[in-house]
């Protein structure tokens, strides 16, 4: 799957995150990385388990956590967009 970027608005700035998807048998996982408002690097995997949630698997900063669902929304959004493999299957149940 290829890179992709998105765009958040965090407390009424736009906001940079890059998603790069981590290649793990039969889960459905992605590196994400973005910087905060003091251009500080920030990075963190956010993987789906097997009852179909998404889960932010690093410590992630507060501002991280408030965002979850729209990072989760961008993730199903992008999965919708993109073909489906084998090993995606996680990602193809939690569309339906």
């Amino acid at each position: 799957m290829i890179p992709f970027t998105e765009w958040i608005k965090v407390d009424n700035f736009p906001t940079e995150f890059n998603f790069r998807k981590v290649y793990v048998p039969n889960r459905d996982k992605f590196f994400v990385s973005t910087a905060d408002a003091e251009k500080n690097n920030i990075s963190f995997d956010i993987e789906m388990n097997v009852d179909g949630k998404w889960h932010i698997l690093n410590p992630a900063p507060q501002f991280i956590i408030q965002i979850k669902e729209q990072l989760i929304a961008i993730l199903v959004k992008h999965c919708r967009l993109q073909p489906v493999y084998p090993w995606d299957r996680l990602c193809q149940i939690a569309l339906n």
